[in-house]
């Protein structure tokens, strides 16, 4: 079928003028839905905001953020260390304040920057309602919160990706190739943030070459070069910016092996059965919808025509539904299974938002303050009581899973292919409907559950002053040129009051499963892989064989609860004859937990006797 498309660019031009004009009271409507109400909810919500126990990732980037530096003088480019526009930023807070302060400075900065840069992309193209709309709902979702609070990229990536969106909306009414170098830098930080951005940023970048086509096809250079042109100019600042540890071109041939690994199906060792997460997965309900709602908008309104920017909407929300399970498939990836990768379907998910809403939305008036603060009211209760709604729903006998809000949200959108789409009313009621059901999907959703603090609930700022603490420790006593290897019975921390659920995290690799805990975190501060020592400690433990023991330039971070496994430990050193000095033991007290931290700075093999340990 041929798409007829309304000639809708006069119309599209002069929305954008309106949308653009600004009156007092429109700059109060847009500071409040995207910007006070959000950081009231982030500041007070009941929800935990900074990195739990036993993720490793999060405290890999901590450590960078302090030490950012050392550690790739040390160790060299890796993985986390070449992400350098979300490291960065988080280095120069941690030089400006103290670790507490900087962390929030930077949490509360990504998560605003992104809410900002998309209201303001929705407003011009699609009007004030379903800016209000699609930002509460990205706002209050917990996957954006757990993105921005857990200490990860994905914060970062997103907030980038949406100042793309924002960037090439404007350019998309002034054609003003500012915008394209622009959109550029926000690209480029997006993919040097995360490198599977490339693809949120595609989706992106797609959506406006469907809607502009005429435009870029006329002036294809101006397009592809003012993009360029910003890519290149934050390169090369990075560059200028990362001399003394010579970040380049050749720093990125350390993701050669992540880059094989993924094509030789490396992600099959974390991959779960089918059906042990999706059922429980319900926050891929929402793109499921989205997506098809669109379609079947588009096909009822066939014999009209279609509107270009609806079809574009519709194509790249489809295409972020489909895009990551298709390359699970293929490629035997964990992106949809894990809420860790969510954050790359989004972009896509809040523009097919959008698109849907400003269809059903009635079109006469911008500016209504009471829906729109009944449609943010509804988004921060759901996200509120998340976890109270989650157990209600699974204490009720009801099965309420993927499945089952899927087909709800279809059901809905049927309505939309009989001739009650005409009527407003029912337009209205079916975006309420779809909107609720979108909202309990995320509610419901089993893996960002970690996001909320329940009844005797460790707060994660515990978790955060103690990796403070010993990286405090490190800096002051480890020497320069010394190597920190951490050893640690990893059970003592979760056995030792009977919370392990709370307090590790259960990491599946093949046919093994690995349970981390707040120790495995602390050894992240400098990069866990290369500075694991031991995770166990047995009664009379033989380390004669161990390598470590030849070096004469590391310093042991022993970490215990109790101060016989600290004996234990340096009886094993003496044991295999080394020579070392061992610190005074060093306590970090709070609410929940204490941990004892002991530096034993080891100059390799000795004379076997005793004494050498002291």
């Amino acid at each position: 079928m041929q798409l007829q498309f309304i000639e809708e660019r006069d119309q599209n031009d002069r929305a954008a003028v309106e949308a653009t004009a600004y009156s007092a009271f429109g700059w109060l409507f847009d500071l409040v839905f995207a910007g006070l109400l959000p950081a009231l909810f982030l500041l007070f919500a009941p929800i935990q905001r900074f990195m739990p126990a036993g993720w490793v990732d999060p405290g890999i980037y901590f450590g960078l953020s302090m030490d950012y530096f050392d550690i790739v003088k040390t160790y060299g480019w890796d993985y986390h260390s070449l992400r350098v526009s979300f490291v960065l930023p988080n280095a120069l807070a941690n030089m400006i304040m103290p670790p507490i302060p900087a962390r929030l400075i930077v949490v509360f900065g990504f998560y605003l920057l992104g809410l900002f840069a998309l209201y303001d992309g929705i407003r011009i193209l699609w009007g004030r309602m379903p800016a209000v709309v699609t930002t509460s709902f990205l706002a209050y979702s917990p996957v954006y919160l757990l993105a921005n609070t857990a200490g990860y990229v994905d914060g970062a990536y997103l907030a980038y990706v949406l100042c793309l969106f924002a960037a090439l909306t404007r350019w998309s009414v002034s054609r003003q190739t500012f915008w394209l170098v622009v959109a550029g830098i926000f690209a480029m930080l997006a993919i040097l943030a995360h490198t599977l951005a490339v693809s949120a940023v595609g989706l992106v970048i797609l959506f406006f070459l469907i809607l502009r086509w005429e435009d870029i096809i006329r002036r294809p250079f101006r397009f592809v070069l003012g993009g360029l042109a910003g890519g290149l100019l934050t390169w090369l600042f990075f560059v200028v910016a990362l001399h003394k540890i010579h970040f380049g071109i050749g720093a990125f041939s350390a993701l050669r092996w992540i880059v094989n690994a993924s094509f030789a199906g490396f992600g099959a060792n974390y991959r779960h059965g089918l059906m042990d997460w999706l059922p429980y997965t319900t926050r891929h309900a929402s793109g499921i919808i989205v997506s098809l709602t669109l379609i079947l908008l588009l096909l009822a309104r066939r014999s009209e025509g279609f509107r270009r920017i609806e079809v574009a909407a519709a194509v790249v929300a489809f295409a972020g539904a489909a895009l990551f399970p298709a390359y699970d498939l293929i490629l035997k990836g964990v992106i949809t299974q894990t809420i860790f990768y969510a954050g790359l379907a989004v972009p896509a998910l809040v523009i097919g938002t959008a698109s849907m809403s400003a269809i059903l939305l009635p079109q006469a008036g911008n500016l209504r303050p009471l829906p729109a603060v009944l449609i943010a009211l509804f988004f921060i209760v759901t996200s509120w009581f998340a976890p109270a709604i989650s157990a209600f729903l699974s204490t009720s006998g009801l099965n309420v899973d993927l499945f089952v809000l899927t087909a709800c949200g279809m059901l809905i959108g049927l309505v939309l292919l009989t001739p009650l789409q005409k009527a407003q009313s029912v337009r209205t009621a079916a975006l309420v409907a779809i909107v609720i059901v979108c909202g309990l999907s995320l509610a419901m959703n089993r893996d960002s559950r970690q996001l909320y603090k329940t009844a005797g609930t460790i707060d994660n700022l515990e978790y955060f002053r103690a990796a403070a603490f010993v990286r405090d420790l490190l800096k002051s006593g480890v020497p320069t040129g010394r190597i920190p290897l951490f050893w640690f019975q990893r059970d003592e921390f979760a056995a030792r009051d009977g919370r392990s659920r709370e307090l590790a995290r259960t990491l599946r690799f093949g046919d093994s499963e690995f349970v981390l805990t707040l120790y495995d975190t602390l050894a992240s501060l400098r990069l866990w892989h290369r500075s694991l020592l031991l995770p166990e400690l047995k009664p009379d433990q033989p380390l004669e064989s161990a390598p470590f023991l030849m070096n004469a330039s590391v310093t042991v971070v022993f970490i215990d609860q109790d101060k016989a496994k600290l004996q234990a430990a340096i009886d094993s050193l003496r044991n295999a004859g080394v020579s070392c000095n061992v610190a005074d033991r060093s306590t970090f007290h709070s609410q929940s937990f204490d941990i004892n931290v002991t530096l034993i700075e080891l100059h390799g093999p000795g004379d076997r006797t005793p004494a050498s340990c002291r």
